[in-house]
């Protein structure tokens, strides 16, 4: 059975921790960074599901990539935004693994804290036969009907 995601708004949590945007951000056009434990309340994020089985992923409206090794959203040069890989982790319904076309992870080095989401390269991360680490996986939840941006 296959756990592909629909087009839609969503939740993305690590642990009970919400990820997104913060709310209070520099009022400059630089890519703005994706936070663990965001200060926002409902930071949802708009999944758009491709057709070959990637996701465009935008918070806040507008498309995240990867930058100087973080997740990012970029309000301009939007072209920089990724295609991202959402892979099921076996045994863990809801829980994923988010990964870009170049194969960098989003990666929680500091869980449970307000810490920017990181994009590390597959070498920094366990293969797919070992028990995954927690700091890679993220549950992605659906907004509840009538709670959408």
């Amino acid at each position: 059975m296959s756990e592909s995601l629909q087009s839609g708004h969503y939740f993305i949590y690590h642990g009970n921790d919400l990820v997104g945007r913060d709310r209070r951000e520099d009022r400059s056009l630089l890519p703005k960074h994706i936070f663990n434990k965001t200060d926002d309340k409902e930071p949802q994020w708009t999944i758009e599901a491709l057709h070959d089985g990637r996701y465009k992923l935008y918070a806040r409206g507008s498309p995240t990539g990867v930058e100087k090794g973080h997740v990012v959203a970029f309000l301009i040069n939007q072209a920089r935004a990724e295609e991202w890989h959402i892979t099921p982790i076996r045994g863990l319904k809801g829980e994923y693994e988010i990964s870009s076309g170049s194969k960098a992870f989003w990666e929680v080095s500091e869980p449970g804290k307000h810490s920017m989401i990181k994009a590390v390269p597959s070498t920094g991360r366990p293969e797919k036969e070992t028990i995954p680490n927690p700091r890679f996986i993220f549950k992605i939840v659906a907004v509840p009907v009538g709670h959408e941006e």
